[in-house]
């Protein structure tokens, strides 16, 4: 760069950022980071890694989803199946009577 006298702020080292910080990304978990990089300690790993604010908001939406699972699996263990509340149609011309009856997910009360 500097024979063919280009000014431009990469530097060859910069690479090893990209690589650190897609291969975060995409999925390596951080011990087999450290590996790959020949790095000593996990914390000099950590300096490589810089995860997009695309790549954050995806973190936080796995948790979220992680959460809701989890809290569901935990209600429905305590409680037993679910109970899902379904419509029933009024007779023509009518409103009287109850519209909606309790009834668990295999369809029985």
């Amino acid at each position: 760069m500097k024979d063919a006298k280009l000014k431009s702020r990469f530097r060859l080292y910069d690479l090893r950022h990209t690589f650190g910080s897609r291969s975060a990304m995409a999925g390596v978990d951080l011990a087999t980071l450290k590996e790959l990089m020949g790095h000593s300690n996990i914390s000099i790993t950590m300096r490589y890694v810089h995860p997009t604010p695309e790549h954050k908001q995806e973190a936080l939406r796995k948790l979220e989803r992680f959460q809701v699972e989890h809290v569901f699996a935990m209600h429905e263990k305590r409680r037993g199946p679910a109970k899902v509340r379904t419509l029933r149609k009024w007779p023509k011309g009518g409103t009287g009577g109850n519209c909606c009856e309790n009834k668990g997910l295999d369809g029985e009360p």
